[in-house]
């Protein structure tokens, strides 16, 4: 019973830790994918306020941080 616990938590772990989103775009604010598909940016009419790439999570804050200021709209 302990073991059957033990690998229930690691499935949800691993399948959890394995999903496969999209930062959101948002008004003017473009999230592109690196073409190694574990890269993003967000561009803001074509221009991108954050020059490198980084993580999915990263990208949903910067996005959010240009909304808060106006640029996504």
């Amino acid at each position: 019973m302990k073991s059957l616990s033990i690998l229930m938590i690691l499935g949800l772990l691993v399948s959890c830790a394995s999903s496969n989103r999209n930062p959101a775009s948002s008004g003017n604010c473009i999230v592109e994918q690196h073409k190694d598909q574990e890269w993003f940016r967000v561009t803001v009419s074509g221009e991108a306020p954050y020059p490198d790439w980084y993580t999915q999570e990263q990208v949903d804050k910067h996005v959010s941080i240009l909304e808060k200021k106006g640029k996504c709209n």
